[in-house]
């Protein structure tokens, strides 16, 4: 994860199983022809010496995948190895060496980056209300009767977020930025806390 081989002799090098080449190992990036092909465990050494020949195939190629060979076809005829010992380098980052940040980068990226999430994340509001919306956007709150069942006074947070959601859908009215959805949640939320303490004041 995150090393790529760049290839010398080629005799460490597995064709199919290592990342080498392409954007991804070869088995990905081909997997229609990978699947069926009977040298799975090649080195890159024995395709460089023997070309397309070194390859055999339990079936014949449908249309799609004769397209898919002949751009393989066109990448082997294209393989130069020398007298050097293959070696593995980290390729996330510009000087080809391992660093701590490169890697966390890798680990906490998920392919797709949520632009409004990442806006919520930097909107100066408590750290604790970002992780309940996050939360919720990723439909990780448990079930009503299981909150209640913990006694969890949160309804009203939640309620707040409900009655925003309902005047963006049934009312049209656009959040330009997710910030602005947040600081009337916020607001709404603190007119309600206030509304209960009276109500808990009268009662006492």
């Amino acid at each position: 994860m995150g090393s790529r081989w760049k290839v010398g002799n080629g005799k460490k090098v597995l064709f199919w199983e290592d990342w080498w080449c392409k954007n991804c190992p070869l088995k990905i990036y081909f997997f229609s022809l990978y699947r069926i092909c009977n040298q799975q465990n090649c080195f890159v050494r024995d395709i460089a010496r023997n070309g397309t020949d070194g390859l055999t195939f339990r079936r014949a190629f449908s249309a799609m995948e004769l397209e898919s060979w002949k751009d393989l076809c066109e990448m082997i005829n294209n393989i130069q190895v020398n007298n050097e010992d293959d070696t593995l380098q980290w390729d996330l980052d510009g000087k080809k060496s391992y660093t701590s940040s490169s890697m966390y980068s890798l680990l906490s990226f998920g392919g797709v980056k949520d632009v409004k999430m990442n806006l919520m994340w930097k909107a100066p509001i408590p750290l604790k209300i970002k992780h309940f919306i996050w939360l919720v956007a990723r439909g990780g709150i448990q079930a009503a009767a299981v909150l209640k069942s913990k006694n969890w006074e949160g309804g009203a947070f939640c309620w707040t977020i409900w009655l925003t959601r309902n005047e963006m859908i049934f009312r049209a009215k656009t959040v330009n930025s997710p910030c602005l959805l947040i600081y009337r949640v916020v607001s709404l939320l603190t007119q309600w806390c206030a509304l209960a303490k009276e109500e808990e004041e009268k009662k006492m």
